[in-house]
């Protein structure tokens, strides 16, 4: 039967398509498309990833890019910690283990 489904595309000026067609993912032109859902705030037709339009998720793309901002400052500062205790420490081993003293308490012990 040719009319056996119905196109639920959801079109930019809001309304569905509503065409009949064979196949139940839609109609001969949008059954290959993206599905798209009414913004969260303004009920604009959208496929992006927060589920917001073009206009509304310009804060949440910002916010992203802060946070990974954010993150790298924090991986530079805990890489650079670790590298300044690393070489304290294990400079100073290394040295000590050279010189042949392999005694841990007396590793520390020394200056």
């Amino acid at each position: 039967m040719i009319g056996e489904y119905s196109c639920n595309y959801l079109l930019r000026t809001g309304g569905i398509c509503a065409r009949t067609c064979r196949r139940p993912e839609g109609c001969h032109e949008h059954w290959k498309s993206r599905k798209r859902l009414p913004c969260n705030v303004c009920g604009k037709p959208t496929s992006s990833e927060p589920g917001l339009c073009r206009k509304h998720a310009n804060s949440y793309y910002v916010t992203q890019y802060i946070n990974r901002l954010r993150d790298r400052a924090l991986e530079v500062d805990l890489s650079c910690i670790h590298a300044l205790l690393c070489f304290a420490v294990c400079g100073h081993c290394l040295n000590m283990v050279a010189y042949g003293q392999n005694d841990i308490a007396s590793i520390f012990a020394s200056p």
